[in-house]
């Protein structure tokens, strides 16, 4: 792709920091190097950061290994422990090397730090060890996507790449690649074959991964040999996407082996990501740094160090102490390894020398030493490249936080550790047993005929031995991935030690392993634990505060709030304000507001309280005490309880104590009317003692029968003795009251002074009335001395007092239709109540 989209150019450069060298010597170093080719067993070499602080000695300390400790392991361990400055291997093979003549080396702390200038001893990329082994190849081709390259600079003239298939000079495309005359690369911001550097950042990346080396001028690059292809796309206003894609592809192309991209930006570009997809399917390493920005590029991505890519190398930086520099951005998943990248001495434009900070130097490095790998191995491709740089760094104190290895990059390790290497097993956290297969990752493919069962030895959490039935490879997996088959199921819980190796073979390198592996597998408890008991239990006398709860076995008490229990009392919730330990990892104190009142107190318990393991408990549960006598619980009313109008939604009961309210269901209510059965729709407490029974719309006329119970029981779990039996009736409020009954009727004996009547529906007191009433006797007329509703009958019932009458005769009351019910309604005609008296 080579056409230019117009728009923004995000991309920026890295630079913290410059300062220029004026020419002239600055010093030389020489003098012997080590390279390792077998180490002494047994023993190891440490160095302490503070020896007196610590107690250790000063300089290097020879530690001498336990019987059955590898050297690997031992290294492994120790590079990790606090206070440590460096762990390595006592190495038996030693030749003499000299380091390079270039006057300014011994600036460049990153490639060999001994403490100049206030920096820690090793906090470097371990060059020395590399160039024991190579120094570079001009086979080696890394593409610089950059701002340009000073290609005439003294450092570097020797180390540009040529294109072979073009004729300089000619106007012609020579090799048909769409580029006419790109012999040294190409410029995709003025869109020629000058991609001359006019910032400078571009030629300190170039110079960092391969200025001439041992030349007696300037500074060391990484690589003394290497071919470097300058791709400008960084211009005065920046870059764009397009021109990055084109620049990626051109190195593909080309024949790049890899591609360093010192630079950032905040924005996602499809166009970009499926680029370096397809540079990295065509086996092309990816380096990028993280970005300058202080921040977490976990959660905040900078691009194109964040593309999802797995056959990217993302790049924060340190300084000559090993500490994060304070504008590096990291990512504890999303960066995965730091270099050095603070005052980094490299070349800048004009035969001049500059120091620089920032990832971009780090990037830069980590593509330096990516380079010397594909010297030593030109048959990698950039992933394995890759994953030998990441298995191999120097482990850094707390720096997990920070990238997903954990350490600053060492090129001398991955140029010398090269047997194979357990990445991993599986499972690799704790799991519930059975287990039968173990799942082994390495590092590298290996080679399957050099690994089987004879190289896998596991322990049992008793140290016995369990047979190992076979080792296979698992399919499409390069060789990487192989399961360890048991001879049977494993389930006792806890460690299960597995060993693997040494005698397995990496058939990039025919090494075998260093040493063997040793790592473990977890079968953790899986079984719940119960609830045993409590105090108080059953009956007891107050006050209390607290209750003790017991457990079948150990509980996290960080897995316990006070949400995790409910507690009803006679009168209604009751706090929970803390929850402590009591003994034993079983037992527990719960405490409580204190509680005095007697009755019945229930209290359950939430299962998502977990053991130690984090299993939760089997299911919830409860258990109760009572203050004071244990008594069974009835109902004391149910409201309707006499005659009402329709419609009729809810009944309300009321227990004589707190309910639990998991006892009161639908299917402890019988509830009948005219039209026969009705069923509850549910339940609702609406206090301890308070419930509602949801029945469906009843408004037809007739009496109600209501049973409940008897299996209802209070908050002790103490059930009702027999059940409640109720009844109400509801009327048709538009209808006319008639007259149900009266009294006195017939011939009786008097004397009379009552009248009593009953209506078949609350009547209206109020215009129940003197004036409304009409008597009479063998006398004439009798006055009405008053009318009263009789007490407890809803209104049903009145009596009209009249003055004592005792003649014999014939006696009417008459009431008149003015008499209305409660809801309004008049009687449709006056209704007379006659006697006789004798």
């Amino acid at each position: 792709m080579r056409v230019r989209r117009p728009g923004s150019r995000p991309f920026r450069l890295e630079r913290l920091e410059e300062r220029t060298l004026l020419s002239g010597g600055l010093g030389e170093g020489r003098g012997p190097t080590i390279s390792p080719g077998s180490y002494a067993p047994g023993r190891i070499l440490v160095g302490w950061q503070d020896p007196q602080a610590s107690g250790r000695p000063a300089g290097v300390e020879v530690i001498t290994l336990p019987e059955g400790v590898g050297v690997d392991e031992a290294v492994a361990s120790f590079r990790t422990a606090p206070g440590v400055r460096f762990a390595e291997p006592d190495s038996t093979s030693y030749r003499t090397a000299s380091l390079p003549n270039d006057p300014y080396f011994s600036l460049e702390y990153f490639l060999r730090n001994t403490g100049q200038s206030g920096g820690s001893i090793g906090a470097d990329i371990g060059i020395e060890t590399a160039w024991n082994v190579t120094t570079g190849s001009s086979d080696v081709t890394v593409a610089i996507i950059d701002t340009g390259v000073d290609t005439s600079h003294v450092e570097l003239a020797g180390n540009i790449w040529t294109n072979i298939g073009e004729i300089p000079n000619n106007s012609i495309d020579d090799d048909n690649n769409g580029y006419v005359d790109d012999v040294n690369g190409w410029d995709f911001v003025d869109g020629d074959n000058i991609p001359q550097d006019d910032d400078s950042h571009g030629t300190h990346m170039a110079g960092i991964i391969g200025a001439l080396s041992n030349n007696a001028i300037g500074v060391a690059g990484i690589n003394w040999s290497v071919s470097i292809m300058p791709l400008r796309v960084i211009g005065p206003s920046g870059t764009s996407s397009s021109d990055i894609v084109s620049a990626i592809e051109y190195a593909v192309a080309n024949g790049a082996d890899i591609i360093n991209m010192s630079f950032e930006s905040p924005n996602f570009s499809q166009a970009v990501s499926d680029a370096i997809d397809a540079a990295v399917s065509a086996g092309v390493l990816i380096v990028a740094s993280a970005g300058n920005d202080a921040q977490d590029n976990d959660t905040t991505p900078r691009y194109p160090a964040s593309y999802a890519s797995n056959g990217i190398i993302s790049v924060a930086a340190t300084d000559r102490n090993d500490n994060l520099s304070s504008t590096s951005n990291s990512g504890a998943t999303s960066v995965d390894v730091v270099a050095p990248g603070v005052s980094i001495l490299s070349l800048t434009p004009g035969n001049t020398y500059s120091f620089l900070s920032g990832t971009s130097q780090a990037a830069a490095q980590v593509s330096g030493a990516a380079a010397l790998l594909k010297a030593e191995f030109p048959s990698w491709t950039g992933a394995q490249i890759k994953a030998q740089l990441l298995a191999t760094v120097d482990p850094i104190e707390g720096f997990e936080e920070y990238v997903a290895t954990g350490g600053r990059i060492d090129v001398g390790r991955a140029l010398t550790e090269l047997g194979p290497r357990v990445s991993g097993l599986l499972p690799g956290v704790a799991v519930s047993g059975p287990i039968r297969v173990i799942r082994t990752s390495f590092t590298f493919p290996i080679d399957p005929t050099s690994f089987d069962a004879s190289d896998v030895a596991v322990t049992d959490p008793s140290s016995n031995s369990v047979s190992v039935q076979q080792v296979r490879a698992v399919p499409d997996s390069n060789d990487q991935l192989f399961d360890i088959v048991l001879a049977s199921a494993q389930s006792a819980v806890g460690s299960y030690g597995v060993t693997i190796g040494p005698d397995i073979l990496n058939p990039l390198t025919s090494q075998t392993m260093t040493s063997a592996y040793v790592g473990s597998v977890t079968i953790r408890d899986s079984s719940p634990p119960t609830f045993v008991s409590a105090t108080p239990s059953g009956a007891t006398t107050g006050p209390v505060s607290v209750l003790q709860l017991s457990f079948s076995e150990p509980m996290d008490i960080t897995s316990m709030s006070a949400q995790d229990f409910q507690i009803l009392g006679p009168n209604g919730a009751v706090n929970v304000s803390s929850i402590d330990p009591a003994g034993g990892g079983t037992l527990f104190d719960l405490a409580i507001d204190e509680q005095s009142a007697d009755g019945d107190y229930l209290v359950r318990i939430g299962r998502q309280i977990t053991d130690l393991a984090g299993n939760a408990l089997a299911s919830a549960a409860s258990f109760h005490f009572t203050l004071g006598a244990v008594s069974a619980p009835s109902v004391s009313s149910v409201s309707p309880g006499s005659t009402v109008s329709g419609p009729v939604r809810v009944l309300r009961v009321t227990f004589s104590e707190a309910i639990d309210a998991s006892s009161f269901t639908v299917d402890d209510v019988s509830l009948s009317g005219p039209g026969g059965s009705i069923t509850p729709s549910r339940i609702h407490q609406a206090g301890p003692s308070e419930f509602s029974i949801i029945i469906p719309s009843q408004s037809q006329e007739g009496t109600y029968t209501l049973q409940i119970g008897p299996n209802i029981a209070d908050l002790a779990g103490a059930m009702m003795e027999a059940p409640h039996e109720a009844s109400f009736t509801i009327l048709d409020t538009s209808a006319a009251p008639q007259l149900a009954s009266a009294l006195p009727g017939g011939t009786i004996n008097g004397p009379v002074r009552i009248v009593r009547v009953t209506f078949d529906r609350p009547m209206a007191p109020y215009w129940f009335l003197p004036q409304f009433i009409t008597a009479t006797g063998p006398s004439g007329l009798i006055t009405v001395e008053r009318v009263r509703p009789v007490d407890g009958t809803n209104d049903t019932q009145f009596d009209i007092r009249l003055p004592s009458q005792s003649a014999s005769g014939d006696y009417s009351v008459s009431i008149g239709t003015a008499i209305r019910s409660r809801y309004g309604i008049h009687l449709t005609e006056p209704v007379a109540v006659n006697f006789t008296i004798r």
